[in-house]
């Protein structure tokens, strides 16, 4: 990218570049010793340069900012990145720590359903249709399933 930028009018050298990239990455560098109380998170099927194809995302779940975007969302890759932040800070987001609970009160059956060919999908393409057609019948009287 760097080089790109670089060909760019206006743009003369690579220190340039690295200036101006290395000021928005300073800017958007996460708290290590704050999280909020609520945290939402997910992953998403990230670009091909991306070491772990599908990365990790978290927000505030109240102010909907970005916290951070991890490139590989693999569990020790969570785990280490996680332990960059204080006592205080984990301690403090309680939602995240139930989840984190949660899930590892469930690991044993998330591991169970990774090991046969089995899906929930139909079913939550059922539900979807279902959510759609009450939807699109909202200002009819009667309606059943």
């Amino acid at each position: 990218m760097q080089n790109t930028l670089i060909k760019i009018p206006m743009i003369s050298n690579y220190n340039t570049v690295n200036r101006i990239v290395n000021s928005f990455y300073k800017y958007h560098l996460p708290n290590f010793n704050y999280l909020p109380k609520k945290l939402c998170f997910d992953e998403f099927r990230s670009v091909k340069e991306c070491f772990g194809a599908i990365s990790f995302v978290f927000c505030d779940a109240e102010s909907h900012k970005i916290i951070d975007i991890l490139e590989d969302r693999r569990l020790n890759q969570l785990r280490n990145y996680f332990s960059k932040y204080s006592q205080k800070a984990k301690i403090s987001s309680h939602y995240m720590l139930t989840s984190i609970k949660t899930y590892i009160k469930y690991l044993a059956y998330i591991k169970n359903s990774l090991n046969y060919p089995f899906s929930n999908g139909p079913i939550e393409g059922i539900n979807n249709k279902i959510k759609v057609m009450r939807g699109s019948h909202l200002d009819t009287k009667v309606f059943t399933i």
